[in-house]
Protein backbone atom coordinates (compact mmCIF):
# COMPACT_ATOMS: atom_id res chain seq x y z
CA UNK A 1 0.00 0.00 0.00
CA UNK A 2 1.40 3.39 -0.87
CA UNK A 3 1.40 7.07 1.21
CA UNK A 4 -1.87 8.01 -1.50
CA UNK A 5 -3.83 5.15 -0.02
CA UNK A 6 -2.96 5.43 3.50
CA UNK A 7 -3.53 9.18 3.55
CA UNK A 8 -7.01 10.27 4.61
CA UNK A 9 -9.06 11.69 1.64
CA UNK A 10 -9.89 15.10 3.73
CA UNK A 11 -8.54 18.45 2.58
CA UNK A 12 -5.73 20.21 4.32
CA UNK A 13 -6.99 22.75 6.57
CA UNK A 14 -6.75 26.53 5.29
CA UNK A 15 -4.16 27.01 7.78
CA UNK A 16 -1.87 24.51 6.13
CA UNK A 17 -2.25 25.45 2.27
CA UNK A 18 1.05 27.40 2.55
CA UNK A 19 2.99 25.16 4.41
CA UNK A 20 1.29 22.28 1.50
CA UNK A 21 0.71 24.52 -1.48
CA UNK A 22 4.23 25.03 -2.00
CA UNK A 23 5.32 21.48 -3.32
CA UNK A 24 6.29 22.39 -6.74
CA UNK A 25 8.69 24.92 -5.39
CA UNK A 26 12.83 23.44 -6.84
CA UNK A 27 15.16 23.20 -4.45
CA UNK A 28 17.42 26.11 -6.64
CA UNK A 29 14.21 28.63 -6.64
CA UNK A 30 13.92 27.47 -10.42
CA UNK A 31 10.21 26.10 -9.60
CA UNK A 32 6.57 27.73 -9.09
CA UNK A 33 4.26 29.92 -7.53
CA UNK A 34 6.63 32.20 -6.07
CA UNK A 35 10.32 30.74 -7.01
CA UNK A 36 11.48 29.50 -3.21
CA UNK A 37 14.50 28.01 -2.69
CA UNK A 38 16.02 26.13 -0.31
CA UNK A 39 15.18 26.03 3.28
CA UNK A 40 12.76 28.87 1.92
CA UNK A 41 10.57 26.09 1.22
CA UNK A 42 8.58 24.75 3.66
CA UNK A 43 9.73 21.19 5.00
CA UNK A 44 6.03 19.75 4.31
CA UNK A 45 6.35 20.82 0.90
CA UNK A 46 9.78 19.23 0.03
CA UNK A 47 8.77 15.87 1.92
CA UNK A 48 5.88 15.62 -0.51
CA UNK A 49 7.55 16.87 -3.39
CA UNK A 50 10.10 13.78 -2.72
CA UNK A 51 7.11 11.48 -2.33
CA UNK A 52 5.15 12.54 -4.94
CA UNK A 53 8.29 12.41 -7.42
CA UNK A 54 8.99 8.77 -6.23
CA UNK A 55 5.14 7.65 -6.63
CA UNK A 56 4.62 9.21 -9.82
CA UNK A 57 7.88 7.14 -11.04
CA UNK A 58 6.74 3.60 -9.85
CA UNK A 59 3.54 3.82 -10.80
CA UNK A 60 1.92 2.82 -14.23
CA UNK A 61 0.71 6.23 -15.99
CA UNK A 62 -1.06 6.71 -19.38
CA UNK A 63 1.73 7.92 -21.16
CA UNK A 64 4.42 5.11 -19.92
CA UNK A 65 5.20 2.05 -17.68
CA UNK A 66 6.28 2.77 -14.19
CA UNK A 67 9.91 2.40 -13.18
CA UNK A 68 11.73 -0.40 -11.36
CA UNK A 69 12.68 1.05 -8.00
CA UNK A 70 16.33 0.94 -8.76
CA UNK A 71 15.86 3.20 -11.76
CA UNK A 72 13.00 5.69 -9.54
CA UNK A 73 16.07 5.74 -6.63
CA UNK A 74 18.52 7.19 -9.53
CA UNK A 75 16.34 9.82 -10.93
CA UNK A 76 15.77 10.69 -7.35
CA UNK A 77 19.16 11.26 -6.84
CA UNK A 78 20.00 13.21 -9.78
CA UNK A 79 17.39 15.22 -8.61
CA UNK A 80 19.29 15.87 -5.52
CA UNK A 81 20.02 19.48 -4.54
CA UNK A 82 18.83 20.77 -8.09
CA UNK A 83 14.87 20.04 -7.82
CA UNK A 84 14.70 18.27 -4.82
CA UNK A 85 16.04 19.08 -1.28
CA UNK A 86 19.04 16.42 -1.00
CA UNK A 87 18.87 15.98 3.13
CA UNK A 88 14.60 14.73 2.18
CA UNK A 89 15.98 12.60 -0.44
CA UNK A 90 18.15 10.99 1.81
CA UNK A 91 15.56 10.67 4.57
CA UNK A 92 13.07 9.67 2.11
CA UNK A 93 14.88 6.83 0.86
CA UNK A 94 15.37 5.54 3.87
CA UNK A 95 11.93 5.05 4.43
CA UNK A 96 10.91 3.61 1.37
CA UNK A 97 13.58 0.57 1.69
CA UNK A 98 12.18 0.09 5.36
CA UNK A 99 8.74 -0.51 3.66
CA UNK A 100 9.87 -2.74 0.75
CA UNK A 101 11.73 -4.72 3.27
CA UNK A 102 8.98 -4.99 5.49
CA UNK A 103 6.81 -5.73 2.75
Amino acid sequence: MCFAERAPAKPAPASCSGRWGAWHERWDGRGYPDGLAGEKIPLESRIIFVCDSYHAMTTDRPYRKRLSHPEAVRRLRDASGTQLDPRVVEACLVVIARLRAAS
